[in-house]
């Protein structure tokens, strides 16, 4: 029983970090120039990957795929 709540808990967790990253990747598009949204959606974007690890840290491939979409979200 154990086990079955926090695996819940954590798809629950995973999916509410994803909908912050997109938020975030979303806001950024809208202002690409702001710094501040870019470390936020870097600093959300390695909450996002970190949760779906088991020693909850993003790897290399992550950071790479975060970096891919913040640049994505400010080419215009």
């Amino acid at each position: 029983m154990k086990n079955i709540y926090f695996k819940n808990l954590n798809e629950e967790v995973e999916a509410d970090m994803y909908e912050k990253y997109q938020q975030a990747l979303l806001k950024l598009s809208q202002n690409p120039k702001d710094t501040l949204l870019r470390q936020q959606a870097l600093a959300i974007g390695r909450m996002y990957n970190s949760s779906s690890r088991p020693n909850h840290m993003p790897t290399v491939y992550d950071e790479t795929a975060i970096a891919n979409d913040i640049h994505a979200a400010c080419s215009q």
